[in-house]
């Protein structure tokens, strides 16, 4: 089907055969979890792999959940206007969530236990399999040596991790509107090691 029509697949060539500059990609599902905090965007969790210089092992260094608003619409983009919600690193439980838009109007901080436009409870939720989906990324970055940070979009879809992107600037302030990303022992020295603080 597209756009609420069906179309047999000669119809369907034939359409798509004007479109330029296109890709077509297989259409997700977010489990139920994400899909209360906000139905109408893709909510992702924004997950900060780092390898570590001294071991060479990657670890997850911070995460966010990114949540979609009457103001982003089909997205869930915390630049346009979108909530981010801490994911603890252990249980996977969510936190208070803060929209830029509204800091930024306001001039101070406004946290959200509650999404303003879904009424969705979103301080401690918890990401469904958190623990499968830090082992699922390790692995990931284990198979992916030459990269040494990048921050992974990633769906809960029927209980598995799918990664839908990976950032070489992974939007920092969607994660430190948190906690300083320096506080962690393990950034720290990243990013000593490189030489970028």
């Amino acid at each position: 089907s597209m756009n609420g029509g069906e179309l047999n697949t000669w119809e369907f060539k034939d359409h798509i055969s004007s479109w330029d500059s296109c890709l077509i990609t297989e259409y997700i599902k977010q489990d139920q979890y994400a899909m209360d905090l906000y139905p109408n965007s893709t909510n992702t969790i924004r997950v900060l792999v780092l390898v570590d210089p001294d071991t060479h092992e990657p670890f997850i260094a911070a995460a966010a959940q990114r949540i979609g608003s009457k103001t982003t619409g089909y997205l869930d983009n915390f630049t346009l206007g979108g909530y981010s919600a801490n994911v603890d690193l252990n249980t996977g439980e969510l936190s208070t969530a803060i929209t830029k838009s509204d800091t930024l109007k306001k001039k101070k901080p406004v946290w959200h236990e509650i999404h303003p436009d879904t009424g969705a409870r979103i301080k401690g939720i918890r990401v469904p399999k958190w623990n499968r989906i830090k082992s699922d990324l390790i692995g990931l970055m284990n198979n992916l040596p030459y990269i040494r940070c990048v921050g992974l979009d990633v769906v809960v879809s029927k209980g598995e991790t799918v990664v839908i992107e990976g950032n070489s600037y992974p939007q920092f302030g969607v994660i430190q509107t948190h906690s300083p990303l320096l506080k962690n022992p393990r950034a720290r020295r990243f990013y000593q090691y490189y030489g970028i603080i």
